[in-house]
């Protein structure tokens, strides 16, 4: 969540890439690989059921945007390893 927080901040943008959420957590430190932030934002396509309630919606063949949520008021003190929690499915 941060880095899309982030990434609208600076840029403005309301879609983002794969790979512009990706450099934007490493930047921020994060070690998760660009895969598990490709597949993390694929969860997100699906109706929230934990928080954050944010949902994503596919723009085009590579965009993500978000859908009727408000990034200035998510948390950003959220644990990022609770988050990938969140929407990680049971095997």
């Amino acid at each position: 969540m941060t880095a899309l927080q982030t990434l609208r901040a600076r840029t403005g943008a309301e879609t983002f890439t794969v790979r512009e959420v990706h450099a934007e957590m490493v930047t921020a430190g994060s070690a998760y690989a660009k895969a598990t932030a490709f597949k993390t934002m694929q969860r997100m396509k699906e109706e929230p059921v934990r928080r954050p309630f944010v949902r994503l919606e596919r723009v085009g063949r590579e965009g993500f945007r978000l859908v009727g949520a408000d990034l200035s008021n998510l948390s950003t003190s959220c644990d990022p390893e609770s988050l990938h929690q969140d929407f990680r499915h049971p095997s």
